[in-house]
């Protein structure tokens, strides 16, 4: 299970991702430090993002939370896929992988199928 932040999300925090976020993409693989050309050519469906895709909010008095908006899009992979997949939020514009998570619904993906990004959050939280 793999999951990644890039350094300017950790270092700016959430807004970082509301203000720069413009692409979902769901991937068929991912390791961690995948660059964004990389994490691209496995993408097998993308929407585009805009800020109010994002909200952001306070989960507890100690929490922060940006929650992503639920999105459909069409996939374009070539043959069924397993559900080991991720979802990746880039910037197109700095070729960045801002964040990237497990895919949870395990909904098949083939191609042209629609594909139902379900509604995710990602939270930070105050140093321990």
């Amino acid at each position: 299970m793999s999951k990644y932040v890039h350094p300017d999300v950790l270092d700016k925090g959430l807004e970082e991702i509301v203000n720069n976020c413009d692409l979902m993409v769901l991937i068929d693989s991912y390791t961690p430090g995948d660059s964004y050309a990389v994490v691209e050519s496995r993408s097998v469906c993308d929407v585009v993002m805009t800020g109010g895709d994002f909200t952001l909010q306070t989960f507890e008095t100690d929490e922060r939370e940006v929650e992503v908006a639920a999105k459909s899009g069409t996939a374009k992979a070539t043959s069924p896929l397993t559900p080991d997949l991720h979802i990746a939020l880039m910037d197109s514009i700095g070729s960045r992988v801002l964040c990237v998570a497990n895919e949870t619904s395990d909904q098949p993906v083939s191609i042209s199928n629609p594909v139902d990004f379900p509604s995710w959050i990602v939270r930070a939280k105050q140093p321990v």
